[in-house]
Formats: structure tokens, C-alpha cells, sequence
């Protein structure tokens, strides 16, 4: 089921019942041509399905929703995020425009927060069911601030 080292496991609760589901960080690895030199597997239990993701670069922080069927990884470097669905083991990348530091989750709103490195100041906001997006930018003391959909 895994391919590669392990770095750390973080063990989920999908939907506040079984099944779980394990998001497997791995060690950095050297690669061949076809492969990328860093990963994470998701593995749903009991039944040990697994799926390994690849990655360019290294990854950030994990923040797991607390309902458990959704998990958000930093890729600071990549100037993204992946959105994990840990029932199927969907992954889909978010795009930023600039380097994610920081990620939570605002449970009245339903939206992940997602600071950024940026001169003026960034954060963008993702509907964890409904994949709205919105970024606020220059909202630092004396910035001017815009505010994208």
C-alpha cells in the first residue's frame, strides 16, 4: 500500500463514524524520471484502499475539517493547495497567486482561510462544500484593499 518512507500519519474520523481514513505524509525521496521526489498517500480504513500523490515540491500543513470528509494541504512552494476529499480520495489543486502560509477553518462560514506571503497582505476564502472563492488583498495598516472573486 506505501510506496515510500513515512514522515508522519494523521488518522481522520470521515463523517464522525468509520470508515477513517489515514493521510500518510512520506520522507523525501530520490526519484526516477518518472516520479517526483516528494508525496503523501491516502489510505482509507479498514479496508487499506490507497492512493499516493506525487509532488514537485514539499508540502506545508495538513488541516483536516473537523466533519473529517475534507483535508487541506499547504504547497507553499507551488503557490497552491490541494483539497482532499478523504471519502473518495479526490484530490483537486487550488491555484493562488501568491506562496500560502497559513490555513484555518471558519466553522460558521464553512470556508477555509488561507493567509499568504504578500507585500500588501492576502487572504482568500474557499466554500469547503461549495468551492467559492474570494481574495482579499492590501489589508495591511494603510494599504489599499481589493477584493477579488
Amino acid at each position: 500500500i506505501l510506496e515510500r518512507p513515512i514522515e508522519s500519519v494523521a488518522i481522520v474520523n470521515v463523517n464522525g463514524e468509520a470508515p477513517l481514513s489515514a493521510m500518510v505524509m512520506h520522507k523525501r525521496v530520490v526519484v526516477g524520471s518518472d516520479e517526483k521526489p516528494y508525496g503523501y498517500s491516502l489510505v482509507t480504513l479498514p479496508d487499506l484502499m490507497g492512493k499516493l500523490q506525487q509532488l514537485e515540491t514539499e508540502p506545508g500543513a495538513f488541516l483536516p475539517m473537523p466533519e473529517g470528509d475534507y483535508g487541506f494541504l499547504l504547497l507553499p512552494s507551488s503557490d497552491a493547495m490541494e483539497k482532499i476529499d478523504l471519502d473518495t480520495l479526490i484530490v483537486d489543486r487550488i491555484p493562488f497567486s501568491s506562496s500560502p502560509i497559513a490555513a484555518g477553518y471558519a466553522r460558521e462560514t464553512d470556508k477555509v482561510f488561507v493567509a499568504q506571503n504578500h507585500n500588501a497582505g492576502r487572504m482568500s476564502f474557499i466554500g469547503v462544500h461549495d468551492d467559492s472563492f474570494k481574495t482579499v488583498t492590501g489589508y495591511n495598516l494603510n494599504d489599499e484593499i481589493e477584493v477579488s472573486e
